[in-house]
């Protein structure tokens, strides 16, 4: 029949002491294992790693009325000239899901699938080339890390990347603390943003013309409209239909290179049934 637990207890265990606490048996599941600690999970005995696929994410932002970034050749050489998929098999084999740079995830309900892209290392040459500089550019990235040192790595990926292309990428690593002062004001910043159970509800906080947290500055009435129109359709799959158009402008605006959706893991002891992260 039913087992019920009597009572749960909770504990306040240092992230990086977490899966030694369930190794040891002093805890029988902990409530997040961080991406670095997927190799150590893996060692324990006795031990189950479960995963769940999220809205959560990092965009590469560019802010598009700031230089050089407001021409949108320079954006579209910085988009070619990087590999999403590449990036998100280095930071999340296990668990990840490949984003196309228009911030509706697939476990959205009006998520639209839209085609991949293609890494075109001559194309971005050709665009940077456009915009005038054939001899390269040079830009730089502010990255804090607030949602752990997968940030920095998925910038150090990207400035692999864009090198190939010409474009120099200088990853500057922050405090956490400092970078959230100026995480909406720097041209170019790498910003988690945090599962939203629809996807009009991410596009809205971060794309609609003058709304606070548009960190990219984008704005298109167009765009606007078609967000409306969605956001008003409470049939889920009428308001899929409605999101190719505003998914598709966005990602035309080239405004970030948003590389993956990423997986929440949890670690727990494999006596432990019915907890799901």
């Amino acid at each position: 029949g039913n087992v019920y637990l009597d009572e749960v207890h909770f504990y306040n265990f240092e992230q990086e002491n977490q899966p030694a606490a369930v190794a040891s048996g002093t805890v029988d599941a902990i409530y997040e294992l961080t991406v670095d600690q997927l190799e150590l999970a893996k060692s324990i005995d006795g031990a189950q790693i479960l995963s769940v696929n999220t809205a959560q994410t990092l965009c590469c932002r560019m802010q598009v009325d700031q230089k050089p970034f407001d021409d949108i050749r320079v954006r579209q050489a910085i988009i070619k000239a990087a590999d999403n998929a590449a990036i998100q098999q280095l930071i999340f084999p296990e668990g990840g899901t490949v984003a196309y740079n228009f911030h509706v995830s697939p476990v959205h309900p009006e998520y639209f699938p839209m085609p991949e892209l293609k890494r075109d290392v001559e194309g971005a040459k050709k665009r940077l080339a456009d915009a005038g500089h054939g001899n390269g550019l040079d830009v730089t990235i502010d990255v804090g890390n607030t949602d752990g040192p997968w940030h920095q790595a998925v910038c150090e990926a990207l400035r692999d990347q864009l090198k190939e292309a010409g474009i120099n990428l200088a990853v500057n690593v922050m405090p956490t603390t400092k970078f959230w002062d100026i995480w909406d004001k720097t041209p170019f910043g790498a910003t988690s943003w945090a599962h939203r159970p629809l996807g009009t509800m991410a596009l809205a906080q971060a794309y609609r013309t003058g709304v606070p947290w548009n960190e990219t500055h984008f704005s298109d009435p167009e765009f606007d409209q078609a967000l409306s129109d969605a956001e008003a359709t409470i049939d889920v799959e009428k308001r899929k239909a409605k999101l190719p158009p505003v998914e598709t402008i966005l990602q035309n605006a080239v405004v970030m290179v948003q590389p993956f959706w990423r997986p929440i893991y949890i670690l727990a002891s494999a006596t432990v049934h019915g907890y799901k992260p």
